[in-house]
């Protein structure tokens, strides 16, 4: 999904930590309907170049047979 407003912020850490944080707050608020998921937000300047992909994934996978 595509957020055409987006948000301005004062530097490039800045928009780093809005987007780590952004991704936690999905991933809270999409609990996983499956063993793997991803995560993905890229960060834009004021047009359309790409600054910056923060990717957070989920694999879940059972190590040993149930009893």
């Amino acid at each position: 999904m595509r957020d055409d407003e987006g948000l301005e912020l004062p530097d490039r850490e800045s928009a780093r930590r809005e987007a780590i944080c952004s991704l936690l707050d999905i991933a809270r608020d999409e609990l996983p309907d499956g063993d793997h998921r991803s995560f993905v937000i890229t960060v834009r300047d004021g047009g359309e170049t790409s600054l910056l992909s923060a990717r957070l994934a989920l694999d879940a996978t059972w190590l040993a047979q149930a009893g």
